[in-house]
């Protein structure tokens, strides 16, 4: 399978598994040492820290997204990868939901058994936070 490929069969399955709150599933594509950046808040450095703002995060909303795949580069040991995410977030527990229009940046890392791990991310909004989101 080739780089483009594999990284999005590896999108397909994490849209999917965050639809379905599997945290374990998504954690599966995240290297150990990955160091992840959300907006409005300080990095999460390793795969536990990712893991505990992910459990938090889940727990108070769900998610129906889809990864837009933009650009993919392979330079070797690393993958450039960016695109856009589009959706549906939804506060549980209420009919409250707001639209997604993110864009990201990944850089992810050949293992040697030939898997993509998530390795560095950072997302952001497309709209500002003083407009409303369509």
């Amino acid at each position: 399978m080739n780089v483009e490929d594999a990284v999005l069969e590896m999108l397909a399955t994490i849209d999917a598994s965050v639809r379905r709150g599997d945290i374990a599933k998504t954690m599966e594509y995240v290297a150990d040492d990955v160091v992840h950046m959300p907006p409005d808040g300080p990095a999460l450095i390793g795969k536990e820290a990712l893991s505990r703002w992910q459990k938090d995060f889940y727990g108070a909303f769900s998610l129906d997204m889809t990864h837009h795949a933009e650009e993919t580069n392979d330079c070797g040991e690393l993958v450039v990868h960016r695109g856009m995410v589009t959706g549906t977030m939804t506060r549980k527990g209420t009919p409250e939901s707001f639209p997604l229009n993110n864009k990201y940046l990944f850089l992810l890392r050949k293992e040697p058994d030939g898997r993509l791990k998530l390795w560095r991310a950072m997302f952001n909004s497309n709209v500002p936070a003083t407009q409303p989101q369509e």
